[in-house]
């Protein structure tokens, strides 16, 4: 029924505006339509921003990607089906490829990221169990750039030193009073949340983080991609 229900949802021809469009548009940003969803491409200097991923960091909306949880006393065994090191992972332990990550938050509950518009095939593989594709119900932003890290230092009360959470930990914190699971990979961070902190986060994270370098970009200069560089398990 979830996968009808989504399935007929991605068919319409509506076009899903991410939770940052008032943003869009007050920075005028130039977007376009991926996998049926208006998103930010660049803030309209995307050789500024492309330098900013080695002179300082990026802010980068991911809400599009594909989010689906997997709950229940048989989720080790249905996320086998995906992929079958995830059922080896430890709690807050992930494995990635380049279009799909699976984080593993508890014993019974694991986190699946995938492609913008690839939510429909991952669901057919786990037909019948406890699996939930969250749509637009959850954001993700994407820290990006050299200096991501001295945004996370005056965002968040927790020690996210590289050595203590290299790529692939998965932690839960709170970022400006804002939940969010996040994921390390080599050259992103990515936090995920409710969708409708997302205008409040942003503006938190840039408030922040401008004096250290930080900018709002796009797609164009941070392209979808879950590698996190190594298996953490």
């Amino acid at each position: 029924m979830i996968l009808k229900n989504y399935i007929a949802d991605d068919e319409t021809t509506f076009t899903k505006e991410s939770p940052l469009a008032e943003i869009y548009r007050s920075y005028s940003a130039t977007c376009k339509t991926i996998a049926g969803w208006n998103m930010a491409t660049h803030f309209n200097d995307l050789v500024r921003e492309k330098d900013h991923l080695e002179k300082g960091s990026l802010l980068v909306d991911w809400s599009h990607i594909g989010k689906i949880t997997l709950r229940g006393k048989t989720a080790e065994a249905d996320v086998a089906g995906i992929e079958s090191k995830a059922a080896e992972l430890g709690i807050l332990q992930s494995c990635s490829t380049e279009t799909q990550a699976i984080l593993r938050l508890t014993a019974d509950e694991f986190l699946i990221l995938c492609m913008p518009g690839e939510e429909a095939a991952v669901m057919e593989k786990l037909s019948g169990t406890g699996a939930i594709c969250h749509g637009g119900g959850m954001g993700c932003f994407v820290l990006a750039g050299n200096d991501r890290d001295a945004v996370l230092e005056r965002s968040t009360a927790m020690n996210l030193r590289r050595d203590l959470a290299p790529p692939g930990t998965v932690i839960q914190t709170t970022v400006h009073t804002v939940r969010c699971t996040l994921y390390r990979t080599e050259n992103y961070d990515l936090l995920l949340y409710s969708r409708e902190y997302s205008v409040s986060l942003f503006e938190a994270l840039i408030d922040v983080g401008i004096a250290v370098g930080l900018i709002p970009s796009g797609l164009d200069a941070v392209p979808v991609n879950f590698n996190s560089g190594e298996t953490n398990g």
